[in-house]
Parts: structure tokens; C-alpha cells; sequence
């Protein structure tokens, strides 16, 4: 809904109040955590039936949520006019350490195992995570022109640090997570190597895929877009010449 200005005499107007406002605000919200419970217990769904152990279960889902649901609800959303300028560096460079201090902290060992425990803490850690992950994809997709190095950027830290809990995962000498109580393993029982070492392949196979290819893409839109300006500032300068 858009404010309106209402006047009845040149000498007499009312600005209606930010009501409507706040009622879309609150609208748009609700709707916004409706659909992102939703889409949380849906991916939950379906990896359960293309992961086996429970932590290769968890990360994908993650990477589901953070690296193929966020970036398509981003450029839904800028498509859609619901962020129709670029976002300031700050908030990128926020949005960038906000989701590796989320992604790190949410699966240190004592938080990831707890996590496997309480399915509360599950869908609070892959809320955060998707939350965090739309920020910083809004951001990058946002941006445009000379300031696209800053999205490259964000893009190779993300994918560096991404890869490098994969590769923890993936060359730790014993497993470092518990299991819950799921079928697949009883509660206290230590998760197997083998499928602590899967959930570290699928982190490193997902690190190139989004973030390297994106950051791809946009440097070679850059580059394209440069060398589309270079034809019409040549005669120019001869012009300046002669």
C-alpha cells in the first residue's frame, strides 16, 4: 500500500498515519516465516531421501537451504522490486560475516551435536543459516557496475572458508559429532567416519558450483560490460586528437 496525501483546501491537508504500512510490514513478515518453515521442513524431507548417515543428512540440507533456495529466493526477489537499489559495501561486508561466523559456529562440534539432538535447535540453526545466506545473496546480486569487485570478493571468501570446514570434515582423523536418535544410528553413538568424510565431499563439491561459479559470472558480465564501452570512448578520444 502506498501513502496518500489527502486534501480537501489548498490550506487544509492530512497525511494518513504509517497503519497501512505497518500492516503490509507485519503481513510481509509473517509470510516471509511461513514460507521459510515451510521450505525448511520440505528440504528436511526430501535429503532424508538422498542422504543415508545423519550429518551428510544435515549438511545437505544446509547447502539446499543456504547455496540453491537462498540465491533463487534472492533473485525472486529483486526480480519482484522488493529491493530495487544495490546494497552499501557495510552491509555486504555484514551480510559476508554474519553468515561464516553462523556457518562456523553452527557446526562447531558441541553445537552441531546438539543440533543432531533436538530437532528445535535444528530448525533454528537452518533458519539463521537461510536468513543469513538471502542477506548475503541479496547483497551480491545487487550490486552492479565498478562496485562488482566487492562481490567477487565476498564470493572467493565465502567459497574459501566454505571449502576449508569441508576439508576438516573430510581429513579429520576420527569423528568429531554424535549421532541423535534416528534410525540410522542410537543416542551416545559416535557417527561414522565414512559419513562424517561424505558430509565434507558434498561441502567441497557445493563450494565451486555457487560461490567460485558466481563469482565467475559476475567478473565475466564486468568484463563484457567493459569492453562494450571501449568502442564508443576510442573515437572520442581521436575526436579530442584532431
Amino acid at each position: 500500500m502506498r501513502a496518500e496525501i489527502h486534501c480537501s483546501t489548498s490550506s487544509h491537508c492530512r497525511v494518513p498515519s504509517g497503519k497501512d504500512t505497518g500492516d503490509e510490514l507485519f503481513v510481509r513478515t509473517f509470510l516471509f516465516f511461513i514460507a521459510l518453515y515451510l521450505t525448511i521442513n520440505f528440504v528436511d524431507r526430501a535429503v532424508a531421501v538422498v542422504a543415508s548417515g545423519p550429518l551428510s543428512r544435515h549438511m545437505l540440507g544446509h547447502i539446499a537451504l543456504m547455496n540453491l533456495v537462498a540465491p533463487l529466493a534472492a533473485l525472486a526477489l529483486i526480480r519482484g522490486k522488493w529491493v530495487p537499489t544495490a546494497l552499501p559495501f557495510a552491509a555486504l561486508a555484514a551480510a559476508t560475516a554474519l553468515q561464516l561466523l553462523l556457518l562456523w559456529g553452527w557446526h562447531a562440534p558441541p553445537v552441531l551435536t546438539a543440533s543432531l539432538e533436538r530437532p528445535i535447535i535444528h530448525f533454528l540453526a537452518s533458519a539463521t543459516l537461510s536468513i543469513s545466506a538471502l542477506w548475503f545473496w541479496l547483497a551480491v546480486f545487487t550490486i552492479s557496475g565498478a562496485r562488482r569487485w566487492e562481490a567477487i570478493a565476498a564470493l572467493l571468501i565465502t567459497g574459501k572458508l566454505f571449502c576449508l570446514l569441508g576439508a576438516l570434515l573430510i581429513f579429520a582423523p576420527r569423528t568429531l559429532y554424535v549421532c541423535a536418535a534416528t534410525s540410522i544410528c542410537a543416542p551416545g553413538v559416535p557417527a561414522s567416519l565414512d559419513d562424517q568424510q561424505m558430509a565434507g565431499v558434498l561441502m567441497v563439491v557445493a563450494c565451486p558450483l555457487t560461490y567460485v561459479t558466481a563469482g565467475v559470472i559476475i567478473a565475466a558480465r564486468w568484463l563484457f560490460e567493459l569492453s562494450q564501452r571501449e568502442p564508443t570512448a576510442i573515437p572520442r578520444a581521436r575526436e579530442v586528437e584532431a
